[in-house]
């Protein structure tokens, strides 16, 4: 079978898209139908692809798209030259990494799809305007052109159901992740963490930063948590981290809370498991791919309760109410709680191994091409629960 992967991102280096192109590769690596993967990206992501991603150690072929690094360019070049490049290769099936503009009428094979979240159309205003107005629709066209649209969990396929009923329905497939992070070595990061709790965030009104420097202020401040207890919050060092500063800054806690950015999956792990709790307040979430990843690494977690939340963590996890009259209160009480118990173990740990999700995915990308051969987009339902 012939794989063909897209994950052009405009980041300079990698990106949430990326890693899951990379899960995708190792999946078909693992796989035990012979598949062979072409992973399409821009020719500026060739160069840390390559160091990060353990890729000589796949059946992949890199093919570094040389186009300018901007939405219009990268648009064009799914709209007119994947056609092209996947009839070059005999692609069986065409991969998103992640929804981008395609034509149907011109890929004359299966299309899947992988949704992380529905910011696009649920916080469009994360990205302004007019990138949210084309965002939302080429992410529409995306998935009414495409045969198949992959989902992390259920509770994520069930938000796709609420916003886009048909599309759920006669494409929606749930398929698991399986972070890589797990197979590195951890190793620790260059700065002083000293005993710390943790957080991963992107500076983005769903993750809820400034919820978090709240309660941990309070923490502090009510001596609910030991006085030399940092809070270490990776952001990305960009723009957005500038209002982080900002409110540490208004809140006095620059000599407690530790900005990091760029850290290795290594370094990750170490983070996970040496923390004394990793806090996820988000309001809304997608795959939940940190959830997992604290998990997988022996994390306490503390976490909204939210349902792909609950789908993921179970038992394992301390939630919160993210509707309770004072949620600074309810998120402080759950940290505590968490804190004074030793961390949990996490329920069925299988159903994130690689050797479970590449069979899904070859089990899938099979039905696709039995049922739908020459991808006529909605032509046969293929949506049902798991792949």
């Amino acid at each position: 079978m012939n794989l063909l992967v897209t994950a052009m991102s405009s980041a300079a280096r990698p990106s949430r898209i990326c890693n899951f192109a990379y899960d995708l590769v190792r999946c078909a690596a693992s796989s035990k139908e012979e598949i062979r993967v072409t992973l399409a990206i821009g020719k500026w992501q060739e160069l840390y692809f390559r160091r990060q991603f353990k890729l000589d150690d796949t059946r992949t072929t890199i093919v570094p798209v040389d186009i300018p690094n901007n939405p219009f360019a990268r648009s064009l070049w799914h709209l007119h030259e994947l056609p092209r490049l996947a009839e070059n290769i005999a692609a069986d099936v065409i991969h998103l990494a992640s929804p981008v503009p395609v034509r149907r009428s011109v890929l004359r094979r299966p299309i899947v799809v992988s949704l992380h979240d529905l910011k696009p159309c649920d916080a469009s205003d994360n990205f302004g305007f007019p990138d949210d107005f084309f965002n939302r629709v080429f992410f529409h066209r995306c998935l009414m052109e495409v045969d198949c649209v992959t989902c992390a969990t259920e509770a994520s396929r069930n938000a796709l159901k609420t916003r886009f009923p048909r599309i759920a329905q006669r494409k929606g497939v749930v398929v698991g992740d399986c972070p890589a992070i797990q197979c590195d070595e951890a190793r620790r990061p260059e700065c002083d963490t000293g005993q710390f709790i943790l957080m991963i965030a992107q500076h983005r009104a769903a993750k809820d930063i400034p919820l978090m420097l709240e309660v941990f202020g309070n923490l502090l401040r009510e001596k609910q948590i030991d006085k030399g207890t940092f809070l270490v919050l990776v952001i990305d060092q960009g723009p957005e981290a500038v209002e982080v500063k900002f409110d540490l800054k208004r809140r006095a806690l620059e000599t407690t809370v530790r900005l990091i950015g760029e850290v290795s999956d290594g370094e990750l792990r170490w983070l996970y498991e040496n923390c004394e709790a990793l806090i996820i307040p988000s309001l809304v979430e997608g795959r939940g791919l940190t959830l997992v990843e604290g998990l997988l690494c022996g994390s306490r977690v503390v976490c909204s309760d939210i349902p792909v939340f609950r789908e993921i963590g179970g038992k394992t996890c301390h939630y919160f109410d993210l509707h309770a009259e004072s949620r600074s209160s309810a998120l402080a009480a759950a940290i505590c709680c968490a804190l004074a118990e030793p961390a949990r173990s996490m329920e069925k740990r299988g159903r994130f191994s690689i050797e479970k999700i590449a069979q899904e995915y070859a089990t899938l990308y099979s039905r696709l091409i039995k049922v739908n051969p020459n991808g006529v987009a909605g032509e046969k339902e293929i949506g049902c629960a798991t792949a």
